[in-house]
């Protein structure tokens, strides 16, 4: 959301000529949030600097992207600043990306408030992620997890639940990694399987599940694909299980 926020407005500068238009965009996201959800908590989630285990694991992971304006580095520390004077705490961790600390929270608070809801009738009971990135489409569960994502700049966004991820992904959300897996990503410089495209991944594991299912199928020769499907993903089973 804070490359969101500075990609989407024009630059700002403040009065003693720093950029800020990453801080104004961030802050307005944060009080937008506040108003249209009234949550009960609010934390905010950060990249750490340096490698993740991902880039010890393949090196050659996000290393297409280009480098991170000076301008927006700057931003990075006064964004910080500005959460914690709002009171919301910031949690990062070094070796992983936010997505992890977010996906660690949200099953974390999942599990509190089923604690809570069989102990007392308190109604907490769903997790609202707010982010731009569709990878975390794959926490979205039954309605205690949802995402919501900026559709038009920073004033606009969109609620995806269970349903909402098939019509646009094609899979429901526990299966958006074995779909990664099999599709690869371009943003994230991983390969999945060569020359299995989404609309492929998206008929494989509709009809055979699960990336495990498949495999085990075609290693058993109990297939009815292609010969051209079938040595793709069999030249492409080790790439599969590291994308």
């Amino acid at each position: 959301s804070l490359h969101r926020a500075y990609h989407a407005l024009p630059p700002m500068r403040s009065p003693d000529g720093k950029s800020v238009n990453a801080v104004y965009g961030f802050l307005s996201m944060l009080i937008k949030i506040q108003h249209e959800f009234h949550p009960s908590h609010i934390v905010v989630a950060f990249d750490r600097p340096g490698p993740t285990f991902r880039n010890q694991m393949y090196a050659p992971y996000q290393a297409q992207r280009p480098a991170v304006d000076d301008d927006f580095i700057s931003q990075i520390i006064m964004v910080h600043e500005a959460v914690k004077a709002f009171g919301v705490p910031i949690y990062e961790c070094d070796g992983f990306e936010a997505d992890d600390v977010i996906g660690t929270i949200a099953e974390q608070a999942t599990e509190k408030f089923k604690t809570q809801n069989s102990m007392s009738k308190q109604n907490v009971d769903q997790v609202i992620i707010i982010t731009g990135d569709r990878d975390i489409l794959q926490l979205v569960e039954d309605d205690k997890v949802v995402l919501f994502m900026p559709t038009k700049g920073l004033s606009e966004g969109k609620i995806y639940g269970e349903k909402d991820v098939v019509e646009r992904l094609g899979v429901i959300a526990k299966l958006i990694p074995e779909y990664k897996a099999l599709a690869g990503d371009p943003s994230d410089n991983y390969p999945g399987v060569p020359g299995i495209g989404p609309k492929t991944a998206v008929t494989l594991l509709t009809t055979f599940g699960s990336l495990d299912a498949l495999y085990k199928a075609v290693d058993g020769g109990k297939t009815t694909l292609s010969q051209g499907v079938l040595e793709k993903l069999k030249h492409g089973k080790e790439s599969a299980c590291l994308s």
